[in-house]
């Protein structure tokens, strides 16, 4: 739905890396290492790509899943030409 800019995020895989993501509503942000990575809102209409213009299915109007409320599980996952490792894994609302 949203990418974060290329080759911004050059991180060294021999040290540990904090990722932070809150969701507030609709609003989702992501930080790393304590910097802005990603902002996104859900339901906001997608924008062009390296590939050109988004598949309809990822506009909010034609696909009810991409509307708020947010609601859904939270997950870890990592291509499986890497190998990530993830430790102090916490959850909770936010106040």
């Amino acid at each position: 739905m949203k990418r974060g800019e290329e080759a911004k995020w050059p991180l060294d895989p021999a040290a540990w890396h904090e990722l932070k993501m809150t969701v507030n509503g609709a609003d989702f942000k992501a930080f790393i290492d304590g910097q802005p990575a990603l902002e996104y809102t859900l339901g906001s209409e997608p924008v062009a790509g390296r590939r050109g213009p988004p598949h309809q299915d990822l506009y909010p109007a034609n696909n009810p899943v991409l509307r708020p409320p947010v609601t859904g599980k939270i997950g870890l996952w990592s291509k499986t030409d890497s190998t990530s490792y993830f430790k102090d894994f916490t959850l909770s609302p936010e106040k």
